[in-house]
């Protein structure tokens, strides 16, 4: 039986990390481009060039697969904004 846990999955090797990469940048350019309604695991799939399979291989369900994919954007916009944040020296230039 699968463990849908996340934290009780095993840590993924690192060719397996870069797939499942690869697989948020998709589905992060597929929801930009026609919506969380139209961003299905098939969808996503066509456009990354792989089988619904290897989607669900690395996420239990597109809930869970929304889920790093808003984690992974605030964490960008947190790295993208910080630096430029701290360089600022008055609230008003912030």
């Amino acid at each position: 039986m699968k463990n849908n846990n996340p934290s009780k999955r095993r840590k993924p090797a690192v060719n397996e990390q870069t797939r499942k990469e690869q697989i948020l940048e998709v589905a992060i350019e597929t929801v930009a481009a026609f919506g969380y309604a139209q961003a299905s695991i098939g969808q996503i799939a066509k456009r990354a060039g792989i089988s619904k399979g290897v989607i669900t291989y690395h996420f239990a369900s597109k809930d869970e697969m929304m889920d790093q994919i808003v984690t992974e954007v605030y964490e960008a916009a947190a790295r993208f904004m910080a630096p430029r944040i701290d360089r600022e020296t008055t609230p008003a230039a912030c």
